[in-house]
């Protein structure tokens, strides 16, 4: 386990998890330059499958995130399908094939 500070707030996560999801953020791209995650396809994956990956994740905050961001949800997916790809499952299965589309997974 994890201990994180975010904004001040002592959060914990499952140190495996963490690390994905930054290396994700690595994976992603330069927010100055070109990111997977502000492509069209993403954007697409992201307006139809937010919430349910948003649903897998336990802290509201960390939910909020992925609804309201695409970068922070294109993290989380990689992170959660680097980890196991089954948690990946979901009714439209978009944001599984963009990953591996990519070759990410």
């Amino acid at each position: 386990m994890a201990v994180v500070i975010w904004n001040g707030i002592v959060s914990s996560m499952p140190e495996m998890y963490l690390y994905a999801h930054e290396l994700a953020h690595v994976i992603d791209g330069d927010p100055e330059l070109e990111q997977l995650s502000q492509s069209p396809e993403w954007m697409n994956c992201w307006k139809r499958e937010r919430d349910d990956i948003a649903n897998k994740i336990f802290d509201a905050e960390r939910r909020e995130r992925i609804v309201d961001r695409r970068s922070e949800a294109f993290a989380t997916a990689l992170a959660l399908g680097l980890i196991k790809e089954d948690y990946l499952r979901t009714p439209h299965q978009l944001t599984y094939q963009f990953l591996k589309r990519h070759r990410l997974l």
